[in-house]
């Protein structure tokens, strides 16, 4: 159980910017594809960053643009939005411990930032004993930052530059949440779980959407290890 932040420095988001630099260049990398398919979709280069700056969910922004016809489907956009973004509801209570000390404005204000990303490498530093919000919000932040700049990039320039993943880049975020679950390790029994979930997410994502296979394939890890727990 996380224990509650008691401070919000700048040094704290210091700490988030330099432990989220790795993923940061994939979130830009994943923002210029996303800048060059919303201006594909109709967008203008405009309206790709405002979509980029107020949403913030690279995997709903993607799936959106699939419904992205006149008159807009809004129903079908708010249900896949909520679909792919419930997850951040299990994210942020698994930091309630971490957030309730802090006063409600600044609370929310930064997990307006929250994603996947900082919040891994946030529960890492929590775990090496980190109690500053700023921890969080300099990783939200940041991924806000190169997401918003990454979609510019691509809506003006995305032709010209092509797949930016013929450079590779895109290794860093795996490479990224390996070495943070690595650093997450308590021992080896934590391993299965992991195995299970990545498994079944891998399989999943054979006859549905990724976002639903990671969903199922965690809930899956997650059942499991509690079984493994219960047993011994």
């Amino acid at each position: 159980m996380p224990a509650a932040a008691t401070d919000l420095s700048l040094a704290g988001v210091g700490r988030g910017f330099r432990d989220l630099f790795a993923a940061a260049i994939a979130v830009a990398v994943f923002g210029i594809g996303f800048g060059a398919a919303a201006v594909e979709a109709g967008l203008s280069p405009a309206a790709a960053a405002a979509m980029s700056g107020f949403v913030f969910a690279g995997a709903a922004q993607y799936a959106v643009l699939d419904l992205w016809q006149y008159p807009l489907p809004w129903v079908a956009i708010l249900m896949t939005t909520l679909a792919i973004n419930g997850r951040h509801v299990v994210l942020g209570a698994t930091l309630g411990d971490y957030l309730d000390a802090a006063p409600p404005v600044r609370r929310y204000a930064v997990l307006a930032v929250l994603s996947d990303a900082n919040w891994a490498s946030t529960r890492q530093a929590i775990a090496g004993g980190e109690r500053d919000l700023g921890h969080l919000l300099g990783g939200g932040l940041l991924l806000w930052l190169t997401w918003v700049a990454g979609t510019l990039v691509g809506a003006f320039a995305g032709q010209a530059i092509g797949d930016p993943r013929q450079f590779g880049v895109d290794a860093l975020m795996p490479a990224f949440f390996v070495c943070v679950l690595i650093g997450a390790a308590k021992g080896p029994r934590d391993v299965p779980p992991w195995i299970v979930a990545g498994g079944a997410a891998a399989g999943l994502s054979l006859v549905m959407p990724t976002h639903w296979a990671v969903i199922s394939g965690a809930l899956g890890g997650a059942l499991f290890g509690y079984c493994l727990d219960a047993r011994r």
